[in-house]
């Protein structure tokens, strides 16, 4: 079918037949009209609109091999708005064929859903719990990035991307509690990230991946870094060994 419409831009029409009489434009643009609905146009083609030969008109067209003519600018906006309407058809062609396709999915689907056996809704049931959980899984990975990037600044102070990912890859072997009380302890002695690695090191070394771990953990050190009391005998025996010495020394 042909294209019954072209492209028109006024304003380059105006600026290119500012120097054209009236007459002139009038079958200047007569010419345009029959080369959209002919093609190249002929000699006399030519020559029937304007009835003589006038060089201004005839400038705005150019020959081809055969001889014919043909406004470049005129032939280049009907190639153009061609290719626009073939891609419009072939994307409605793309765009049915999709739906006609996601019709035919559908009802296929359909009939197996309704014959599916019991055993079958019970697999379905599995997968979707599965399913379900992983997204929940992901979520709760992604929430505990987030709450220890933030801790990681409130206790370090530091921002260095490098430090917090180096952190965040703990989370492979500890819980986020865990790592989280290792950089509370950091806070607590203005520390920076190397004195909490130095933490979590060792507790990754020493499996101790819980909170009740790490409680135990430092009752532990702080039962060992306490003095021992000594016991009733043990001070007698000190008082004794002192008096002893004292006496010696007077002599």
């Amino acid at each position: 079918m042909k294209d019954p419409a072209f492209l028109f831009y006024s304003n380059d029409f105006l600026s290119g037949t500012m120097l054209m009489t009236n007459e002139q434009i009038g079958q200047y643009i007569k010419l345009l009209c029959l080369q959209h609905q002919k093609g190249h146009l002929k000699e006399k083609d030519m020559l029937n609109i304007c009835k003589t030969y006038d060089e201004e008109v005839f400038s705005k067209f150019i020959k081809d091999e055969n001889g014919n003519y043909y406004n470049q600018r005129l032939e280049e906006e009907v190639e153009r708005r061609k290719k626009y309407s073939e891609s419009r058809r072939n994307n409605r062609k793309k765009r049915n064929l999709k739906e006609n396709k996601k019709e035919i999915y559908e009802e296929d689907m359909k009939n197996i859903c309704n014959s599916y056996e019991k055993h079958m809704e019970t697999e379905t049931t599995t997968t979707t719990e599965n399913i379900n959980n992983n997204n929940i899984n992901i979520n709760k990975n992604i929430n505990n990035k987030q709450k220890l990037q933030k801790k990681f600044i409130e206790c370090t102070g530091s921002t260095n991307l490098n430090a917090i990912e180096e952190c965040l890859s703990y989370l492979q072997e500890l819980p986020l509690e865990v790592i989280e009380i290792a950089l509370e302890k950091t806070s607590e002695v203005n520390g920076k990230w190397k004195y909490a690695k130095k933490i979590l090191n060792d507790w990754v070394e020493s499996k101790i991946n819980t909170i009740e771990k790490v409680t135990a953990e430092e009752i532990n050190f702080r039962n060992k870094s306490k003095p021992l009391e000594e016991t009733d005998e043990e001070k007698i025996k000190r008082r004794t060994k002192e008096l002893e010495d004292q006496i010696n020394g007077n002599k």
